[in-house]
């Protein structure tokens, strides 16, 4: 989680200065070039709202539509229409500063829906209305109402080095501590997003009216979202949801990846069906996630995947079955000597017989109760083996004596 934090701080903050950086020499560019200097940011958005929509991200993608709807109202492209003709750039500053932040809060505490449902088509209306919205903001009577939002209150050592009034400046920074603390508490691919966006907007803001300096930040901000997309996908692809460790598709890649020497074990949670079945499916998850943890921890320098269902497998490259031995046995005993919290209570027989009744009454306080959780383990290596698949099966058959010896063993 800290990794993927600073990434998501790390990326958006290194292109924004690189797009500040190129400010002067993308206006020195010969005049033939700001055509493509000023689609980028439009294809760029674009392209990222597609892909959000891909990966169901509509939270991500609504933003992203309303900051391509200001971004044309800031340069000017949305003045082309007749009925905004009359209205100027320099008034959409404020407005954009007070309702992009408070949007972004609102968007990033809901709940992500499909866009063509009933609360998808109600927030894609909202969201277009935003832009009408700062337009009737620019109004004379309603511009003279909202004055006092331009007052000055913070410390000036805050607000010194920009134009912005104090309000926008208090609510961009609300915006990204929110989502900070958003990521910490859920991380995900739209509080990464949500941060690149608002911290884009302030910026944008604050270099206007510099239209070379927009267009570079706001392709700055669409980048580092594409970039989030993708590794965001990349993630989903070759990481386990549920155990956050890499997934068999990335074992495979692995395998392909191995030197002259190694060995490969093979893991199963002793008895898990029968935990599954009496304690139920989301217990069983926790179990799961609990014996992951020791896995991504184990010793020797192995790499921890989930092979599938209870089953998981380390390779340990540059080892031969007696250098993993060690590592194996200290993994099961520290998983062994580990006491599991049961959570939930016990799930209900069909029948309630004196016997069942017996045994709920006394499993009635579950969600204190402690548990053991056992592992069996296989290893092999490739001088006994040969190929990387067929040292799985090797390891793969040793699990399966392990477990006929009794379980709770590790059997090569």
């Amino acid at each position: 989680m800290l990794k993927s934090l600073i990434i998501a701080i790390v990326v958006p903050a290194c292109l924004f200065a690189l797009a500040i950086f190129a400010v002067p020499m993308a206006a020195a560019l010969p005049q033939e070039y700001s055509g493509i200097r000023h689609v980028a940011p439009y294809v760029l958005l674009g392209i990222a709202m597609i892909l959000s929509l891909g990966f169901n991200q509509t939270r991500l993608f609504f933003m992203l539509l309303l900051g391509t709807l200001f971004l044309a109202l800031l340069l000017g492209d949305a003045q082309q229409l007749p009925l905004i003709r009359e209205y100027s750039a320099n008034d959409m500053v404020q407005p954009m500063g007070i309702i992009y932040p408070l949007a972004l809060i609102a968007f990033l505490f809901m709940q992500e829906r499909g866009l063509f449902t009933y609360a998808g088509l109600i927030r894609l209306a909202v969201v277009v209305f935003m832009p009408v919205a700062a337009l009737m903001w620019t109004h004379p009577g309603v511009s003279a109402e909202m004055q006092w939002l331009g007052s000055r209150f913070l410390p000036p050592w805050l607000d010194a080095h920009t134009s912005l009034s104090d309000a926008v400046v208090l609510l961009h920074l609300v915006a990204m501590l929110a989502v900070l603390m958003r990521m910490v508490l859920r991380p995900g691919i739209a509080a990464a997003g949500f941060l690149t966006l608002v911290a884009g907007n302030g910026l944008a803001l604050h270099v206007y009216p510099s239209t070379v300096a927009i267009q570079l930040v706001v392709s700055a901000a669409a980048l580092s979202i594409l970039f989030a997309l993708v590794r965001n996908n990349f993630h989903l692809a070759y990481r386990d949801e549920l155990t956050g460790l890499p997934t068999r598709r990335s074992l495979r890649d692995q395998l392909l990846k191995l030197g002259r020497s190694y060995s490969i074990a093979m893991v199963d949670v002793d008895h898990f069906k029968r935990f599954n079945d009496r304690y139920g499916h989301d217990v069983g998850d926790q179990v799961l996630k609990m014996v992951a943890g020791f896995l991504a921890r184990a010793g020797g320098g192995c790499k921890a995947y989930r092979y599938g269902g209870e089953e998981f497998t380390l390779v340990f490259s540059g080892k031969q079955t007696a250098d993993a031995i060690p590592h194996l046995e200290a993994l099961r005993g520290a998983i062994a000597d580990a006491r599991f919290v049961v959570r939930s209570k016990p799930r209900p027989k069909r029948k309630a017989n004196s016997k069942t009744k017996a045994r709920r009454n006394a499993s009635a306080s579950a969600g204190r109760k402690q548990v053991g959780i056992r592992v069996s383990i296989g290893v092999a290596d490739n001088h006994a083996a040969g190929s990387p698949e067929q040292v799985v099966k090797a390891a793969d058959k040793a699990l399966y004596r392990a477990k006929k010896k009794g379980r709770n063993r590790v059997a090569t």
